[in-house]
C-alpha cells in the first residue's frame, strides 16, 4: 500500500494545537498578534518581490522575442514560392 506523500507531511489538528500552545507559552498572548502581523507583512513583501521579478523576466522575454523576430532570417523556401 502506497502512502500519499502530501498526506504524510500534512500536520494533524493535534499537531497544530500543540504548536499553538507552545507558541503561546514561549511568546505570551500579547506578542502572538505582533508576530502574526510581522509574518503576514513578510509574506506580502515576498509575493510583491516575486511578482516584480516575474514581470521583469516576462518583459525581457518579450523584448528578446521581438529582437529575434526582427533579426530572423527569411525562409528561403517561402521566397522561392513567391517567384
Amino acid at each position: 500500500m502506497m502512502i500519499p506523500t502530501i498526506a504524510f507531511f500534512a500536520p494533524s489538528v493535534q499537531d497544530l494545537l500543540l504548536i499553538a500552545i507552545v507558541a503561546l507559552l514561549l511568546f505570551g498572548p500579547k506578542r502572538i498578534p505582533e508576530i502574526a502581523r510581522a509574518c503576514g507583512k513578510a509574506v506580502k513583501e515576498f509575493h510583491k518581490a516575486k511578482d516584480e521579478i516575474t514581470d521583469e523576466l516576462q518583459g525581457k522575454n518579450e523584448e528578446i522575442a521581438k529582437k529575434d523576430e526582427k533579426n530572423a532570417v527569411p525562409d528561403q523556401d517561402a521566397d522561392k514560392s513567391k517567384k
